[in-house]
């Protein structure tokens, strides 16, 4: 096993006799209690967390005067431990432990987290050869290069975090954050390089080339997610391994396949930052850390463009060019089966149902999108009133009203068994209780702040 403390060594003291820990200065009481609150929440929100690409967290306890979790030791060393001794490593290494952590990395931006210090010394491999993620929340700071940690607000890593991490004054994260150091980790273990900070790379510093034996599909993959301007990088962890894989899920390559229902996009909404528990506010546990906030936009939102190819209308009873039931052909023309269609709000997906006369989405229908499926209501091309979503990977489940696209009224329910019944704001819970899989309720909602029971 081994133990994590909270020690934030330019704000606090140690009496190395007693190894009580105290803050060093009044004027930084405020922020080292903020922290110590952040460091347990977070160590409890992880210690959920059951992947085998996650380190697991068995316990959290304070004593010292300040806090510590303990979590599994892990044989081996970091990926940047292999990188320092191998100069660089082979296109199929790397990509292979891009892959493994890309799928720990899903799991985590299910439960609407962000990680926001992926990089290489954060990747343990362990006997098995098998990358596993370590270090969760945004309070920790590490230098790659000394070694050193600070707890901050908002911890980053020089060449790994991406230019809105840096600045520090953006208020929304999404997954495109966590993609830029996925890609930047990636581009170290095929280089051995540490990548020219993105702040410097903004001002004109630019990035060595990748070797000339990374293939087309890799070299895509690391170009688009280490893209400075975050809404050009991939939105999700299953757009970024497409193009790893060769096949692009951007919507840009496929704007121009998608022509039976198109309406001016807007941006999706933006899953909200990754704050206190390092969810998109808060996360759900049995101790109880607080539950994610952001459950409706990440469900709905995130990673929601799918590969498409343009589907000729199939009418349902109209197959054959007959009229097979006796109705008319304007009935007929109001059910469409297997149709790509984008909304207005950018997403695209493919629909069977009912449509309106301009042949959008309307009334009863399925829509089969890139992380999940939604049953029920659409009105003008987009999810209104009754409705199911479920994701793909069977992580949350959706029962209830939908209003503009978004969650409204009903409740969300865990893969772990635990839920959330009440009303939404922007997606996010707005008001009503969490319960655990038992039924007991854990923690009350009152216009999106968080008390627990």
């Amino acid at each position: 096993m081994a133990i994590k403390e909270f020690f934030p060594k330019d704000m606090c003291n140690r009496d190395f006799a007693t190894s009580h820990v105290t803050v060093g200065t009044d004027s930084k009481r405020e922020l080292v209690e903020k922290l110590h609150k952040k460091f347990v929440q977070e160590a409890q929100a992880v210690a959920q967390f059951k992947h085998a690409g996650i380190v697991q967290v068995s316990d959290v306890f304070e004593e010292n005067g300040t806090a510590y979790y303990v979590m599994d030791y892990i044989e081996g060393g970091s990926l940047r431990d292999k990188v320092i001794s191998a100069g660089r490593l082979s296109e199929a290494e790397a990509v292979r432990y891009i892959g493994q952590v890309c799928d720990a990395l899903k799991y985590v931006h299910s439960t609407n987290r962000w990680h926001l210090d992926i990089k290489p010394g954060n990747i343990m491999v362990n006997t098995e050869d098998r990358a596993i993620l370590i270090d969760f929340g945004s309070s920790k700071q590490y230098d790659e290069v000394s070694g050193e940690n600070t707890s901050t607000l908002m911890g980053y890593t020089a060449g790994y975090a991406p230019p809105e991490q840096i600045t520090q004054k953006v208020k929304k994260f999404n997954a495109a954050t966590d993609i830029y150091a996925v890609g930047a980790t990636l581009y170290n273990m095929l280089t051995g390089e540490v990548p020219a900070p993105s702040n410097e790379r903004i001002s004109g510093d630019e990035l060595d080339p990748l070797p000339s034996s990374v293939s087309a599909g890799t070299r895509a993959a690391v170009e688009a997610a280490m893209s400075l301007d975050k809404y050009k990088r991939p939105q999700s962890v299953e757009e970024f391994l497409s193009l790893l894989a060769g096949k692009s899920t951007r919507k840009e390559d496929e704007e121009t396949k998608v022509k039976e229902y198109s309406q001016p996009s807007q941006p999706s909404p933006e899953p909200q930052p990754s704050q206190t528990s390092q969810s998109s506010s808060k996360s759900q546990s049995s101790s109880e850390p607080k539950p994610p906030k952001a459950w409706g936009k990440v469900a709905l939102f995130a990673g929601l463009v799918v590969v498409v190819a343009v589907v000729t209308f199939l009418l349902l009873s109209g197959l054959g060019g007959g009229n097979a039931g006796g109705d008319t052909k304007e009935e007929q023309e109001l059910v469409v089966q297997g149709k790509a269609v984008v909304n207005s709000l950018g997403t695209s997906f493919i629909y069977t149902g009912s449509v309106d006369a301009e042949g959008r989405p309307d009334g009863e229908g399925t829509g089969v999108y890139s992380i999940g499926t939604y049953k029920g209501t659409y009105v003008g091309g987009v999810r209104q009133g009754e409705g199911t979503f479920k994701t793909n990977d069977g992580s949350n489940t959706f029962e209830g009203t939908f209003v503009d696209d978004l969650y409204n009224n009903g409740k969300i329910t865990m893969s772990d068994g635990s839920f959330f019944s009440g009303t939404f704001k922007d997606g996010n819970p707005y008001n009503g209780t969490w319960y655990n899989a038992s039924g007991k309720a854990t923690w009350k909602v009152n216009n999106g702040d968080y008390e627990e029971v």
